[in-house]
Formats: structure tokens, sequence, C-alpha cells
């Protein structure tokens, strides 16, 4: 296939700006889990919610909400993540993000992602975002990881 072009890491401040995740199961769980260190309001949309979701919303780490999506959800939203595991809805997010000029990550679609959801390696002071061109999500897994540990190594030297 095409090869995809390379994402310019575009680093923003988070900070009182609402993420919306659609989608409540281990992908959405992965995204909230990275977002949680970034001062960023977080509603979650779903019906179901995997468990440790629903513990975040009990600890007023996020704001779930229990129902089906519906455009007027992404209405506060800085940015968008379409983590569900249909793919009608996936693409209907996507689209929704589009029409209000909204960055949204698309977690079973790199075609329609207009931001890749990176690898984080945070260290004191600052953050590493690791992306690749989403072909292959072991390599970029497996370089975040040698990061994580040459960073760690230093921390202890």
């Amino acid at each position: 296939g095409e090869k995809l072009p390379l994402r310019f890491p575009l680093y923003v401040d988070l900070s009182g700006r609402e993420v919306v995740v659609v989608g409540a199961g281990a992908i959405a769980f992965r995204r909230i889990s990275t977002l949680l260190s970034f001062n960023c309001p977080i509603t979650v949309v779903a019906p179901e919610a995997h468990e440790e979701i629903r513990r975040l919303h009990d600890e007023s780490k996020l704001c779930l909400t229990s129902k089906c999506y519906e455009m007027a959800d992404i209405e506060n939203a800085f940015l968008v993540i379409a983590a569900t595991n249909d793919r009608v809805l996936n693409h209907r997010i996507a689209e929704d993000a589009d029409k209000k000029s909204l960055h949204c990550s698309v977690a079973d679609c790199k075609e329609e992602c207009t931001f890749y959801f990176p690898a984080i390696v945070p260290y004191p002071g600052g953050v590493i975002g690791i992306c690749g061109t989403g072909d292959n999500h072991r390599q970029t897994k497996k370089i975040s990881t040698d990061i994580k540990e040459f960073i760690n190594a230093k921390e202890e030297a």
C-alpha cells in the first residue's frame, strides 16, 4: 500500500480543554490512562463501560455519560477520540469531528485520524511522544519501551 506521511509532533497544552472519548473498552481505557496526566477534563460517552473507567468516574477523574453517541456530545470538545468497537460509528464520529474542525483520533482506521495518539514517555520536566506511521504498532511500542528503559537507567545512574 501507499506509504503514509510522517506526522509532525505538535505538542499542545490540554489544561482545561475537554477531550471526549467515545467508547469505554480496553483501547479507550489505554487512551484515558495517558490523558489523565495532562490536566484536561475527560468526558467518556458509551452505553457500557469497562470497570476501570467506571472507577475513574466514581473517583471524579473523568465524567462518564452512559448513553449512545450523538454529535452534540462533541460540542465542547478540543480533541475527540473515537474508540468504539463499531467501525460504522467510529467513521461517523470522525465525520462529525471533521464538520466541527476538531482533531480526531480513530482507533480502528489510521486514514481517518487527523492526529495519531502517540506513545508517551514522561521524564522529569517533560514528555517524549513516539509516533509511527501506523503500520507497525509493535515497533513503536518497542521503541517506547527502549526509551523508557534508557531514561530509567539515566535517572538511577
